[in-house]
């Protein structure tokens, strides 16, 4: 089969007809689209550029003149100069609610810059506080590392004498030996140990006159040196203590009777060697009470209690000595709290009387006075048995006033009788020194019943002269002050009695019994009128007390003693007694 196709003529024929027209016609086509393009794009490209040109427009009208307007708003704020200024407001600006936002800072600002403004005076003062606060921390701060360093200085001697404050506290001051707390706990250790010992109270017996005479400072040492002779005699063996004043307490574990006697009569062999004290030799006793743990207790303060009441046994026998505590001591002791008891039972009951015995005038055997004596109503204990005990309990106080009073009444109850007085003698016991009030309390009593002071006499003993020597002389001045009359007791017992005629206020003296005794004999007679006629030299009175039988009295009348008291003429005597031989001649006791 014969392919069908174009042939060479036909494609010419095709070129030369057909594509001219089909090239015009694609051109003039093309030349529609192209003007129609064209106008398209022009009529785009002017809406662009009305669009851009109104753009801009909007742009320059609500931006950028706004921004101009804000910037040269805010370009003329000055905070220096005005602070009034404000921008302008626009309402219908796009940075309106800006531009209040400014202002509103603008006015916050103008309130806090005046509000500174106001207080700028405050604040430079309290500048000026703070810059002196700052330079007196500063100072402060300087000082206070000087006081850093004071501080441990300080510390330092507080280490020191917390040292020293132990030391005391377990060590006594004076002698260095240990003290009344160390000894306590040093027994108690010995009685917790099951252990046995002795306990030696040992008190120095004639201390009191050392010290009076020699003054503390001599008697201080005189304490020294007696540790320092007890420590040399005992050393490691014993534990000495310092328990108070002049006693010492030592305590040895492991020793027997035999032992602690033998060690009793060493510790008085080593004082037998006098001690030189301010050019004087000083002769020392001791009184010394033992007692043994657990023997005699197993509580501490018993067995100092024991030793004490063993040394106290031997002062009372004696002096310069020792005893073992038994059991008989403790009976003694409550003897002394039964009487004490009576004592305190009777002041409170009015359950003591006073009897008088008389004073005889030697020339005239007349009564000149009367001494009064304490006794109890309803009992017939002694006075020297629970007067002592009075002392020792403090209760001789209150006794001592009790006695004054009932003295005065007595004094008024003549007087109101129409009686003439004669002066009552009392006792005044050395405790009653003490009583601060005393003279205060004799003196209201004899201006309460109206009482001339001269018919009241107080009697001292030598030994008061040992207590206190300052204290004591300064009391009997106020004693004469008030106006009574005092009288030195039992005079020639010891003490060096010539020598306290010369500074003390009184008015009599009153021989003891004792000088009576023995030299009131004919081969010593002259010693007695020495005696009175030294007394009346020095424009005192003189008393013999004690006279017993007439031959007394006539000597004593020689030699021109001024008054006597005794048996003789009479015994103590209750005041009805008295009352009857009250005026009464008493030469019928002599004939």
């Amino acid at each position: 089969m014969k392919k069908r196709g174009y042939n060479k003529h036909n494609i010419n024929h095709f070129k030369v007809m057909v594509l001219p027209l089909m090239i015009t016609a694609i051109a003039i086509f093309v030349g529609n689209i192209l003007t129609y393009v064209y106008n398209n794009i022009m009529i785009a490209f002017f809406v662009s550029i009305l669009a851009i040109v109104t753009f801009l427009w909007s742009q320059n009208k609500n931006i950028i003149m706004p921004i101009k307007r804000l910037e040269h708003g805010i370009n003329k704020i000055d905070l220096s100069n005005n602070l009034s200024y404000r921008l302008p407001i626009h309402r219908k600006d796009v940075f309106y609610s800006i531009s209040l936002a400014i202002n509103a800072i603008l006015n916050k600002t103008e309130e806090l810059f005046h509000k500174i403004k106001d207080n700028e005076e405050a604040l430079m003062s309290s500048n000026d506080e703070i810059m002196a606060a700052y330079e007196q921390l500063r100072a402060s701060q300087i000082e206070l590392e000087t006081k850093y360093s004071e501080i441990e200085q300080y510390s330092q001697e507080l280490e020191t004498l917390k040292s020293h404050i132990e030391h005391m506290a377990y060590n006594d001051e004076l002698t260095n030996l240990p003290n009344r707390r160390s000894f306590m706990e040093k027994l108690n250790s010995e009685l917790e140990s099951k252990k046995e010992g002795a306990i030696i109270f040992l008190d120095i017996d004639n201390f009191k006159a050392i010290n009076d005479t020699l003054g503390h400072v001599h008697g201080d040492e005189l304490l020294n040196r007696v540790a320092y002779r007890l420590k040399l005699l005992l050393g490691a063996n014993a534990f000495i203590s310092r328990f108070g004043g002049d006693e010492f307490l030592i305590l040895i574990s492991d020793i027997d009777k035999e032992s602690v006697e033998n060690l009793a009569n060493s510790i008085h062999d080593i004082f037998d060697e006098s001690f030189l004290l301010n050019n004087n030799k000083i002769n020392v006793d001791f009184s010394m009470g033992i007692t043994f743990y657990p023997k005699d207790s197993s509580d501490i303060n018993q067995l100092i209690m024991n030793a004490d009441t063993a040394m106290y046994q031997v002062k009372a026998s004696g002096r310069n000595h020792f005893k073992f505590f038994d059991l008989e001591m403790i009976e003694s002791i409550k003897e002394k709290v039964k009487i004490e008891t009576k004592i305190r039972e009777a002041l409170k009951n009015d359950g003591f009387v006073l009897h008088y015995q008389p004073q005889i005038k030697v020339d005239a055997l007349s009564i000149y006075g009367f001494e009064a004596l304490l006794r109890f109503k309803n009992d017939t204990l002694s006075p020297a048995v629970f007067i002592p005990i009075a002392e020792e309990s403090g209760l001789i106080i209150e006794v001592g006033r009790w006695v004054t009073n009932e003295a005065i009444l007595q004094l008024y109850d003549w007087k109101e009788r129409h009686i003439n007085l004669k002066p009552i003698s009392i006792n005044l016991s050395t405790k009653q020194i003490m009583d601060k009030g005393y003279i205060e309390f004799l003196r209201a009593g004899l201006e309460k019943y109206a009482i001339p002071p001269e018919f009241i006499e107080i009697e001292i003993t030598e030994s008061i002269l040992l207590e206190k020597t300052e204290r004591t002389i300064e009391f009997l001045n106020e004693l004469k002050q008030v106006g009574v009359k005092i009288a030195l007791d039992d005079f020639g017992t010891g003490y060096s009695s010539l020598s306290y005629l010369t500074f003390i206020p009184v008015d009599k003296i009153k021989l003891d019994k004792s000088l009576s005794d023995k030299f009131l004999e004919l081969t010593n007679i002259k010693v007695m009128d020495s005696l009175i006629s030294l007394a009346h030299s020095l424009e005192l009175e003189v008393i013999a007390e004690g006279i017993e039988d007439l031959e007394q009295y006539r000597r004593l009348r020689v030699g021109k003693c001024d008054y006597i008291q005794g048996y003789l003429f009479g015994k103590p005597i209750e005041v009805n007694e008295a009352d009857k031989i009250y005026d009464s001649n008493l030469s019928y006791v002599i004939a």
